[in-house]
């Protein structure tokens, strides 16, 4: 015959076999339990726990912290006075070693083309690119002349093709070899309608232009009447020089006053000899690396 199993215990049986062992009744045991829950209660709000002091405490080192280093910035950076952000001036073309400006506001074409050759004749060392600024009124005060406002302030005949066409920023100044020879940057953004403006301008190029480069067209008298009875003598011509095709000014003796080349898709490079041009490439590939 099977061993009789063990019977199982339910916890009303072991409550009241707790209450006929040691004379407890049930209400007593509830009120324990309910004694001790409160004590627990009153053990985890008591502001004087010391779990409860210590996240109290680092609470507020932690907002003692966050005041002092907000006050800090606060207070710090509203002392420190505002700098105006520096102007961002666009990189010249090309490197230059000395610089000058001439305030071309209100100048006629001739005034403008004596203050230059009055710069030519300065004194500059031996190998050294002089830039010349040319300014107009902004204000109360003067700005850069942007390509526009400059060959428009020497009364050209520019197609406005070729003008539209041309970028705001351009070099000229002076390169010191034999004598200072003038030299002229332009920039493009249009290449086709660039190199057609340049080709259709060429017949009034010579009077608009050459007294950048040198008296106009050699002559002392710069009256409109004598520039333009003199170019009928002079024209331009393909020229390869350093590697580079060019179109150059030729007078009736065969030399050339100034040309100018697209040395590349967006840059025009007018000047008077080749030790010049050649000193502009140098400095527009270095330019082209630097940026």
């Amino acid at each position: 015959m099977d061993p009789e199993l063990p019977k199982l215990r339910t916890f009303k049986e072991d409550i009241a076999d707790a209450v006929k062992k040691d004379n407890v009744s049930v209400v007593k045991m509830a009120e324990s339990k309910r004694r001790d829950r409160s004590a627990e209660f009153q053990e985890a709000t008591s502001l004087r726990s010391p779990k409860n002091l210590r996240y109290i405490l680092m609470s507020l080192a932690l907002l003692i912290i966050i005041l002092l280093v907000g006050g800090y910035f606060f207070f710090f950076y509203k002392a420190i006075p505002a700098v105006n952000a520096p102007n961002i001036v666009a990189s010249d073309i090309i490197s230059s070693d000395e610089n000058n400006t001439i305030n071309i506001g209100g100048l006629t074409s001739t005034a403008i083309f004596n203050a230059i050759s009055n710069e030519k004749r300065g004194q500059l060392p031996l190998g050294t690119i002089e830039k010349v600024t040319f300014t107009v009124p902004n204000g109360t005060s003067t700005t850069a002349a942007n390509t526009q406002q400059f060959i428009t302030a020497l009364d050209t005949q520019i197609p406005f093709g070729l003008l539209r066409a041309l970028d705001p920023q351009f070099f000229f100044g002076f390169h010191s070899y034999s004598d200072n020879e003038p030299l002229l940057i332009l920039t493009t953004n249009d290449y086709g309608s660039a190199y057609a403006g340049m080709l259709q301008w060429e017949p009034d190029m010579a009077d608009n232009i050459s007294g950048l480069f040198t008296t106009p067209l050699g002559i002392s008298n710069t009256s409109t009447s004598s520039i333009s009875t003199a170019t009928s003598t002079y024209s331009f011509e393909d020229k390869v020089i350093d590697n580079k095709d060019t179109r150059a000014l030729i007078d009736p003796s065969g030399n050339i006053v100034f040309f100018y080349s697209f040395v590349d898709p967006s840059t025009i490079v007018f000047t008077t000899n080749t030790a010049t041009f050649q000193e502009i490439l140098n400095r527009l590939a270095k330019s082209k690396l630097i940026h």
